[in-house]
């Protein structure tokens, strides 16, 4: 009868340990950070790019999305170090 016990006891530990780390794992994934944040946003520009049938708008559409991508690149510092003006 013990044994069976701490076996539940011990399931019953193992289980929500798991289930507390789980838990904080998806906190820590759920949170954007900014180069997440521009890339979501240049891909907003790259679907509009593909769904015009007009051009002028395209380029538009291509502008935002070369202005989000230079903005990016200051959240990439190791790539930025290498890259000279």
């Amino acid at each position: 009868m013990r044994i069976k016990y701490v076996v539940s006891l011990f399931a019953l530990v193992l289980s929500v340990a798991y289930l507390s780390q789980s838990s904080i794992a998806d906190d820590a994934e759920s949170k954007e950070t900014p180069l997440e944040e521009q890339m979501g946003e240049m891909n907003v520009y790259f679907k509009k790019i593909r769904k015009t049938e007009d051009p002028v708008e395209g380029a538009k559409f291509a502008r935002s999305a070369q202005e989000t991508a230079i903005k990016s690149l200051a959240f990439i510092p190791i790539i930025t170090e290498k890259v000279t003006d």
